[in-house]
């Protein structure tokens, strides 16, 4: 019994743990630099400090998050980006947003 116990145990440890990995989210914090519209998304380059030449790509579709973009280019403020990307790369594309936080 405390064999089965244990053995249901570790399967629904492994079942609350899996779907946290899957949804890992790369987080930047830095300054929106240039947001760039289409008619049907956007596309926002960031740089996580003022003297790196480094860039991050982040796209949306949702018009929130664009306006929340634009209004950390506009503002000159830090803000930190949500991306989908599993992992923060060195450069290039972070994935498409799903948060924006100005001046965190």
């Amino acid at each position: 019994m405390k064999k089965l116990l244990g053995m249901g145990l570790a399967i629904v440890s492994f079942c609350l743990i899996l779907p946290l990995s899957a949804n890992a989210v790369c987080s930047l914090t830095g300054q929106v630099v240039r947001v760039y519209d289409t008619a049907t998304a956007s596309t926002a380059y960031m740089r996580t400090s003022g003297l790196s030449n480094v860039y991050f790509i982040t796209g949306t579709t949702d018009s929130d998050l664009r306006d929340a973009l634009r209004n950390c280019q506009n503002s000159g403020q830090r803000c930190n980006v949500l991306g989908t990307a599993t992992s923060c790369p060195a450069s290039g594309s972070i994935g498409t947003a799903t948060a924006v936080t100005i001046n965190p």
